[in-house]
């Protein structure tokens, strides 16, 4: 299966997630490296934004807390978000915005609970998971942009 290693990476930064806590007053945290051309940069902790680059027309859950931010490349993003609402809310609500967004629905599956759906469109491919948790949905969005 083509798409094992994006699932995997998705479902790896949904477990990153799921090690915090809600309302942390930790400050942010960041790491960047560079290698030769290639950069790469993580943020995590309370003090968080969207990366810049992250493709616009790829909503993110209303009233959501972001609790993970990644850039690896200029193309190439994971955010993960958690919120209170039922997992079905935000896994209908990402089928309705991908869809009314022009993506494409080119893969679904599920395991214990984790629904994870993937999109194209135009040479880029989005992959979400949604986490039901005990009293929180984890939301893991992966983006990359094909050459």
């Amino acid at each position: 299966m083509k798409n094992a290693g994006f699932f995997c990476l998705i479902a790896a930064a949904a477990v990153l997630a799921s090690c915090g806590t809600r309302g942390s007053d930790e400050p942010g945290r960041a790491y960047r490296e560079e290698a030769g051309s290639k950069a790469f940069s993580f943020t995590a902790g309370v003090q968080l934004a969207v990366p810049k680059g992250f493709p616009t027309d790829v909503a993110l859950y209303p009233g959501s807390d972001l609790k993970m931010a990644q850039k690896r490349s200029p193309v190439d993003f994971t955010v993960i978000l958690a919120t209170p609402d039922p997992a079905s809310r935000a896994e209908e609500f990402y089928r309705r915005t991908m869809s009314e967004a022009g993506w494409e629905n080119t893969g679904e599956a599920g395991l214990e609970g984790r629904r994870y759906l993937r999109y194209e469109k135009a040479g880029e491919v989005v992959a979400i998971s949604v986490d039901p948790e005990e009293e929180r949905t984890v939301i893991s969005i992966a983006y990359r942009k094909r050459y």
